[in-house]
């Protein structure tokens, strides 16, 4: 399994899926950096927490994915972490949550 952002638009239906990491990966490392970082949504992207993402949770986790990037930007193993993070950003600052639902999974 992977988990991935999922958006689908109110109106017409349109589904998209932005690629955030495979399962195992996403246990070995985003969640053990989320801990370290003492990140409280950001670990529960992939265990059904966010089946629907409230408009009021986006900014924090924005944030705490923010907080994230910046852990891992100076370490070359981690640098994948980097890339989905700015793929998950540009999708919520490229997408206006009043015709976009999210999800996280």
């Amino acid at each position: 399994m992977t988990v991935s952002l999922g958006l689908k638009h109110r109106q017409t239906g349109e589904y998209r899926d932005v690629p955030i990491s495979p399962s195992e990966p996403f246990r070995k490392r985003w969640i053990p950096a989320a801990h370290a970082l003492g990140l409280e949504l950001v670990p529960h992207l992939h265990d059904g927490t966010f089946t629907v993402v409230a408009n009021e949770d986006i900014p924090k986790i924005l944030e705490e994915l923010e907080r994230l990037r910046e852990y891992v930007a100076g370490k070359s193993e981690l640098a994948w972490i980097a890339q989905r993070i700015d793929n998950i950003v540009a999708t919520f600052e490229s997408t206006d949550p009043a015709q976009w639902e999210y999800d996280f999974g």
